[in-house]
């Protein structure tokens, strides 16, 4: 399912309704892998992800993704999923550095 995240101190943060299929899935099995490809440059990150719901949480995910992408809509079913990133791999020269 295509997503938007943001990364920030080895956390993946992806905003989301909390009946969605997403929260769901991840209920029943928390590993999680998120990829991006631009063009010959990919990315892909995995770990294990918790679902938040506490208001802060999903507020700090709002903010880092209105900063990334735009504001989202409004949604009182908003929850946060958080993936700490456990392994990474990328294209060559990505994650140099």
């Amino acid at each position: 399912m295509p997503v938007g995240f943001t990364y920030r101190d080895g956390l993946v943060r992806i905003i989301t309704s909390g009946p969605s299929h997403k929260v769901q899935n991840l209920r029943r099995d928390a590993r999680a892998t998120v990829s991006q490809v631009d063009g010959g440059r990919w990315l892909t990150l995995a770990g294990t992800a918790r679902i938040l719901e506490d208001p802060a949480s999903v507020q700090l995910a709002v903010e880092l993704y209105a900063a990334r992408y735009r504001q989202p809509r409004v949604n009182p079913l908003r929850v946060a999923i958080v993936i700490a990133v456990e392994s990474a791999m990328g294209s060559a020269g990505l994650l140099a550095g």
